[in-house]
C-alpha cells in the first residue's frame, strides 16, 4: 500500500471509531504520532519515509540540509532493508503490540497512537497481494487477504474512499460541539 493511502488508513479508522463513542488522539503529538506511526514501517523499504529532508518545508530549509537529512535517511532505510528484508520483521503485529503496552504502562498516549498507527500500517499492507507476516516472529509466512496490487487503480479507488471518509468525518467532527472544535478552542486557551 502507498503512503498516502497508509495514512488516509490512519487516520479513518479512529475517526470511524469515534462515530461510535471510541477514543480520538488528543492534541497534535498524538495524531503527528499516528501518522508516523502509519508510515513507520516502511523505513525498511528506501520509499518516501527515507527522504526526511522532503517533510521540511522548502522554501526555509537550505538545500545542503535536504541533502544530509536526505542522505541519512536512505542510508538507515538501506542498512535496515539489507539486514532485515522489506516486509519482514518492520512489519510484524508485534512491534505495535510492544508499542501500545509501553504507552498504557508509561501513560503517554503518543505512544499508544503511535502502536495504533503502525499496527494499521502492517493491516493495510495485509489488504495487497504480497501480504505481511502478521503472525512474526512466530511465523514468516506472508498472510494476504486481498489479491489488490499496491499502486493499481483498485488502491487508487481504496485510498480514495478513505479520504473522502476521512474529510467527511472531519466535517462532522467539525461542528461547534464537534471534538474538533472543542480541541481547537482548548488549544487556543492555552496560548491566551
Amino acid at each position: 500500500m502507498q503512503g498516502k493511502n497508509h495514512v488516509a488508513l490512519a487516520l479513518a479508522i479512529p475517526l470511524a471509531g469515534a462515530a461510535i463513542g471510541g477514543p480520538l488522539p488528543e492534541g497534535a503529538g498524538q495524531w503527528a504520532a499516528l501518522v508516523l506511526g502509519s508510515l513507520a514501517p516502511d523505513i525498511d523499504g528506501g520509499g518516501h519515509i527515507a527522504y526526511w529532508g522532503n517533510w521540511l518545508p522548502r522554501q526555509i530549509t537550505p538545500a545542503p540540509v535536504v541533502a544530509l537529512l536526505n542522505g541519512l535517511g536512505t542510508t538507515t532505510s538501506n542498512v535496515i532493508r539489507s539486514m532485515f528484508g522489506h516486509r519482514q520483521a518492520f512489519h510484524w503485529p508485534t512491534w505495535a503490540g510492544v508499542m501500545m503496552a509501553l504507552g498504557l504502562v508509561l501513560g503517554q498516549g503518543w505512544l499508544i497512537w503511535l502502536g495504533v498507527g503502525y499496527l494499521l500500517h502492517i493491516l493495510g499492507d495485509s489488504l495487497t497481494k504480497s501480504g505481511v507476516p502478521l503472525l512474526g516472529p512466530l511465523s514468516t509466512r506472508d498472510i494476504s487477504f486481498s489479491p489488490m496490487k499496491t499502486g493499481s487503480i483498485t488502491e487508487s479507488i481504496l485510498g480514495a474512499a478513505l479520504w473522502l471518509f476521512v474529510g467527511w468525518q472531519l466535517w462532522q467532527q467539525a461542528s461547534p460541539t464537534g471534538p474538533v472544535v472543542q480541541w481547537l478552542y482548548r488549544l487556543g486557551g492555552q496560548f491566551l
